[in-house]
């Protein structure tokens, strides 16, 4: 979301007009560390920019007021698992926000408890059927543009 957010802000006050990319590190199972372009966000031009800036802020004031509903990391994995028409998006989601084995799930941080409660279950979220409408307000401009 950040650098979506930059994306934006660049592309709104600058003359900036160029594709950002997402590098990520990946470890193998070698260990070796490598890095990787894993998604790339279309150039937006400067009027998109400035009102999609607008909305995000309209959002953001909204979810001042009134608890925002989703979780960043856990909503981002299913917001890209739908644009990607992956088909196990809400176990996608379940992985990133409960966990697994292998990693301790969103709902463990701090803020997470505070905000959602402890030991949350992710049909919590899944179960409500708003849930991916309001998620897909938040992620669907950057979704249009990202590749």
């Amino acid at each position: 979301m950040n650098g979506w957010l930059n994306h934006l802000y660049l592309s709104a006050n600058s003359a900036f007009n160029s594709k950002t990319l997402i590098i990520s590190k990946k470890i193998g199972y070698n260990k070796k560390i490598n890095f990787e372009v894993t998604k790339e966000i279309l150039p937006i031009n400067k009027q998109e920019a400035i009102k999609t800036l607008r909305e995000i802020n309209l959002l953001a004031t909204t979810g001042r007021k009134d608890c925002w509903p989703i979780p960043p990391e856990s909503g981002m994995a299913y917001a890209l698992a739908i644009n990607e028409k992956n088909k196990n998006e809400e176990d996608l989601f379940q992985k990133q926000w409960e966990g697994d084995l292998y990693r301790q799930g969103e709902r463990e941080s701090l803020t997470m408890e505070l905000c959602f409660g402890k030991e949350c279950k992710a049909s919590t979220f899944l179960d409500v059927k708003s849930f991916k409408d309001v998620l897909m307000s938040l992620y669907e401009q950057l979704l249009k543009n990202i590749y």
